[in-house]
């Protein structure tokens, strides 16, 4: 994800004391968060934060997004689920896209950043802390990935390894084990040795 090239717009008005938060292009849309297709009541998002006609780069929101009682999309928002696809089946992945939606100015996680009623941002310590658990959980998708890998492997190599089929060494009667054959093994062992170099 090019986080320094989100297009997600909060845009804040001094008047109302209020973000108002657009998705400008297809591009934009927030695509595959866990939870948000249909079961999240609250979300934290990631948007430019844009105040006084100054664009102060990317930080963090947090807002309802679904009424209390019945649990549809508050107005200014569509959401939706994306529908089957491949890994975490079960993982409720949606998208999110922002139609002059609006959020109070409490809603910005200002642990770093912070903003005055008439829109004056202060920011404490550089803003890319804000969005470190974004490149944290991407990095962690490759590592998860070949922890399926590994478990794959692991099925592979003890069938292989108690498998037997062909007779194929002379003066012997005994069928090999599949581990043997050079070409099997030569592969179970690279894929094992990149599995476990994925965890360093």
């Amino acid at each position: 994800s090019d986080v320094q090239r989100l297009e997600t717009q909060v845009v804040y008005n001094a008047e109302q004391e209020q973000f108002i938060v657009n998705t400008p292009s297809i591009k934009a849309i927030k695509f595959w968060p866990g939870e948000l297709g249909k079961m999240a009541s609250h979300a934290i998002f990631h948007g430019r934060l844009v105040s006084r006609g100054t664009d102060h780069g990317v930080h963090a929101f947090i807002c309802r997004i679904r009424t209390e009682d019945s649990h549809i999309p508050l107005k200014g928002l569509e959401i939706g689920e994306i529908g089957p696809k491949y890994g975490y089946g079960v993982k409720d992945n949606g998208y999110l896209i922002f139609k002059d939606f609006k959020i109070p100015r409490s809603a910005l996680l200002s642990k770093y950043t912070t903003i005055t009623k008439d829109g004056e941002v202060s920011t404490d310590k550089d803003n890319k802390m804000a969005y470190r658990v974004m490149l944290t959980m991407r990095s962690n998708l490759l590592k998860y990935a070949w922890q399926g890998v590994l478990k794959s492997i692991i099925i592979a190599g003890r069938y292989t390894n108690f498998r037997s089929q062909f007779k194929s060494l002379p003066f012997s009667s005994k069928e090999r084990k599949i581990i043997q054959y050079e070409t099997t093994k030569d592969h179970l062992v690279s894929y094992l040795s990149l599995g476990y170099a994925s965890f360093f």
